[in-house]
């Protein structure tokens, strides 16, 4: 009987703090308009562009709380990468999205630029990049890849 490795993604506290500030900073410019237009625009100019800055303000805050629901979801509920019978499956929501059977792999390499990381596959001349997933996931998946051994 074949060994499974589970390997799940993993938020950095750095990406989090970033979504978190970047989007608060969204939610507020979203509310300041709304409470601005509010209070100084007349009410013959709101009958017009009400529903215009309505909409704006509320994409604003839409924008800015979004990014950080998803992340917290996918703390809470992490997307899996499963390697065993000799095939990777990339698990989301508990549903398999893809299987890649390891022998295929041509290159796995770690990316990390700025708050995106996560382990990147080449299989056949095609790139496939895994996000959320860490250093220490990549170090464990890396063994496990035969046409990487020397």
């Amino acid at each position: 009987m074949e060994e499974y490795l589970l390997l799940n993604t993993s938020v950095s506290s750095s990406l989090k703090r970033h979504v978190l500030f970047r989007g608060t900073f969204l939610a507020f410019c979203g509310a300041v308009l709304l409470l601005l237009a509010g209070i100084f625009i007349p009410e013959n100019t709101l009958e017009s562009w009400g529903l215009g800055i309505l909409t704006l303000g509320g994409i604003l805050v839409v924008a800015g709380l979004l990014p950080y629901k998803k992340i917290s979801k996918l703390e809470m509920k992490p997307n899996q990468m499963i390697i065993g019978e000799g095939v990777l499956r990339y698990v989301n929501k508990g549903r398999t999205l893809l299987t890649v059977p390891i022998n295929h792999v041509e290159a796995i390499t770690f990316c990390q630029r700025r708050y995106k990381y996560g382990i990147e596959l080449k299989v056949n001349k095609e790139k496939l990049f895994f996000p959320y997933f860490n250093q220490q996931a990549f170090e464990k998946i890396k063994p496990l890849i035969p046409s990487l051994k020397p």
